[in-house]
């Protein structure tokens, strides 16, 4: 999976014990990100999403927009 996916989306707390190894996409990922919520804890995705920085929040709903056209 790590070398030929599309559309994936990791949204980490910065403090998830769930996460203690962030995962890191391949080379042959596309139209994919990895983001992390500055010391944010295990929540739902819609709450880490609210919690990412301002530039990172609005390109990850732009993605997940995009991907539900």
């Amino acid at each position: 999976m790590r070398r030929s996916r599309s559309r994936l989306m990791f949204v980490n707390g910065g403090n998830d014990p769930m996460t203690a190894e962030p995962y890191r996409l391949g080379r042959g990922s596309r139209d994919s990100a990895v983001y992390t919520a500055p010391g944010v804890h295990h929540v739902f995705l819609g709450d880490v999403i609210a919690e990412l920085p301002p530039q990172q929040k609005a390109k990850a709903i732009a993605d997940l927009r995009r991907w539900a056209r």
